[in-house]
C-alpha cells in the first residue's frame, strides 16, 4: 500500500525542524519529492501557514525567468507547483520584479511585497533582502542548494566580478509592454551545493524526512556566511563545473 503524506506528517515534521510561530521563512520545494500528499500542494502550504502563524512570514519564490512580459497577477511561477499554488491563494502578495518575484503571506506581507525601485532582484528592500536582515530561516523541501536563492546574496556582498545587467519587460496598467534595465542578472546556481557541508556544520541546520523527501532548515545568515567565506578565498567558488554551461565558462574568464 502506497504511503500517503498527511497534514499531521507535515506539521510534525516542521516541529522537528524547529519551525515555530512567528518565524520568518523562505521555502524552496519539490512537491513530487514528498511522494503522494493527501490534498496536494494546498496541504503543504496550509501546514506551513499553521506552523508560522499569522505573526510569522512565509515567503516563496515565484520566478518567471523572463518567460513573458511580467504582470504580477497573471504570469505564473515556473519554480514548482507549491509555489504556483501559493501565488494564487488568498492573502498572498507578490513582489514586483519581472524575473525574480516572491510571494509572501503573514504579518506585514503586503509591506514586504514592495516594488524594487532599482529593479535589483535581491535589493535590500526585496523580500529576500528583508528576510536576511530579519534573521529569517530557509526551508528546503526535497531540494538542495541549487534552489537556495539566498546564496546569491553572498555574490552581492562580495561583489563578484561576473555580475552583469539585463533587460526586463513588464506590462503596465494599460497593457503596454515596458522595458527597464536591472543591474544584475542572476546566473547559474548549479555550483551552489559546494556550501552543503559547511551549512550542515552550523548550529542552525536541522534535517528530517517527510514522506520520501529530506527536508532541511537553516539560518539565512549562516548560509550567506558560509557562501561568503568561500567567495572571499575564490571568487569563482560558486560557479559550476559543467563543460557546456556557457554562463559559468564566461564568468570564469572574467574572474
Amino acid at each position: 500500500m502506497k504511503n500517503i503524506v498527511k497534514t499531521t506528517d507535515l506539521i510534525n515534521g516542521w516541529k522537528k525542524l524547529g519551525l515555530d510561530i512567528g518565524d520568518k521563512v523562505i521555502v524552496h520545494s519539490s512537491l513530487s519529492s514528498l511522494g503522494s500528499v493527501d490534498g496536494g500542494p494546498e496541504t503543504v502550504i496550509k501546514s506551513l501557514q499553521e506552523a508560522v502563524g499569522r505573526s510569522g512570514i512565509l515567503v516563496m519564490p515565484s520566478f518567471t525567468y523572463g518567460g513573458g512580459p511580467f504582470h504580477s497577477e497573471t504570469l505564473p511561477s515556473v519554480v514548482g507547483l507549491i509555489s504556483e499554488t501559493f501565488r494564487q491563494m488568498n492573502d498572498v502578495y507578490r513582489s514586483w520584479h519581472p524575473t525574480h518575484s516572491f510571494c509572501i503571506w503573514g504579518k506585514s506581507a503586503k509591506n514586504w511585497a514592495v516594488i524594487h525601485n532599482d529593479y535589483h532582484p535581491f535589493a535590500d528592500n526585496s523580500p529576500i533582502g528583508r528576510l536576511y536582515k530579519n534573521e529569517g530561516k530557509i526551508l528546503l523541501i526535497g531540494v538542495d542548494h541549487y534552489a537556495n536563492t539566498m546564496i546569491h546574496l553572498a555574490e552581492k556582498f562580495v561583489a563578484v566580478p561576473y555580475i552583469s545587467g539585463m533587460s526586463l519587460e513588464y506590462l503596465d496598467d494599460n497593457g503596454n509592454i515596458r522595458k527597464v534595465t536591472s543591474p544584475w542578472r542572476p546566473g547559474c546556481s548549479k555550483g551552489f551545493n559546494i556550501v552543503d557541508s559547511l551549512v550542515r556544520g552550523t548550529t542552525s541546520w536541522r534535517s528530517t524526512t517527510i514522506g520520501k523527501a529530506e527536508c532541511q532548515i537553516m539560518s539565512a545568515i549562516d548560509v550567506v556566511s558560509c557562501a561568503t567565506s568561500l567567495l572571499k578565498k575564490d571568487k569563482s567558488a560558486l560557479l559550476c563545473n559543467e563543460p557546456l554551461c556557457e554562463w559559468c565558462l564566461n564568468a570564469r574568464e572574467i574572474v
